[in-house]
């Protein structure tokens, strides 16, 4: 990273590759880390297109200063180094974006703050707008302490796999994950609330098509303030929305989740 933090990522190369095919970097949400997303990957890699999955500083594989994110800014140079790093995968040009989960959040403000650099969005029940939160108590702890005790960690509120998924080896791998995180610093959850109120202005900043992936039973995700918010700034002819009525949250870890890989292939093959 630009800080000289070394971040973990897995590559996906394309097999076979294919001539034109443009890059895809995906960004995990706030509990998981790439390992969950890896079927996905695949298949997206068999269509012939490499595939970027980091983790995102202080998760998963990542191991130094766990939880933690300094600044909205460090943020985007870290998400300003993945697209860089994807394009120089294809010899240049701009490459897809998927953000799954809290990584919607971010994906959206990278794909306003380096338009040069995505060339289409894919928001997979992006945490725009959580319906899970700290609460009021929790929410003024975390502001006290992110100016004062920066480094302070609070429990993530997803502590039950049944909110992600209703396949029970699904819920169980994430119970088992000893890469999940489960607890960030004050001064993460306080850039994430930022974050949230930056939203307008990016999503009125972002110039590419976007695929916004919604799971009808979500308990995590407000899909009714994402659609509001993405179709109030994103003209009709450049959003499209897609709805998965069997999906609880996490769309990888549904009973069949062959229509959610067609409908990603089928995207990123439309707009390369």
């Amino acid at each position: 990273m630009p800080d000289g933090y070394r971040c973990h990522a897995a590559v996906f190369a394309p097999e076979p590759a294919v001539a034109g095919r443009r890059p895809i970097v995906c960004l995990h949400g706030i509990q998981s880390h790439g390992g969950w997303f890896g079927d996905s990957a695949s298949a997206l890699a068999q269509a012939g297109h490499a595939v970027l999955m980091p983790d995102r500083r202080g998760s998963g594989a990542n191991a130094t200063s766990r939880g933690h994110a300094r600044s909205i800014a460090q943020l985007l140079d870290d998400g300003r180094t993945y697209l860089g790093w994807a394009s120089e995968l294809a010899g240049g040009g701009p490459v897809h974006l998927l953000g799954v989960s809290w990584g919607g959040k971010w994906a959206t403000a990278l794909a306003a703050e380096f338009p040069d650099l995505v060339a289409s969005l894919i928001l997979s029940t992006p945490g725009l707008y959580a319906k899970r939160t700290l609460g009021l108590a929790g929410r003024l702890a975390v502001g006290l302490c992110a100016g004062l005790w920066p480094r302070r960690r609070f429990t993530i509120p997803l502590s039950e796999p049944e909110l992600f998924t209703d396949v029970p080896r699904w819920r169980e791998f994430i119970a088992n994950d000893p890469l999940r995180l489960r607890r960030a610093t004050a001064r993460f959850l306080f850039v994430s609330h930022l974050m949230e109120r930056g939203l307008p202005a990016w999503a009125a900043g972002v110039r590419c098509p976007t695929l916004l992936l919604l799971a009808d039973r979500d308990p995590i995700i407000d899909n009714g303030r994402a659609v509001s918010l993405l179709s109030q700034s994103i003209p009709g002819d450049r959003l499209t929305v897609k709805r998965f009525a069997s999906a609880v949250h996490t769309l990888e870890f549904v009973a069949d989740p062959s229509g959610y890989f067609d409908t990603l292939k089928q995207w990123v093959d439309s707009h390369d």
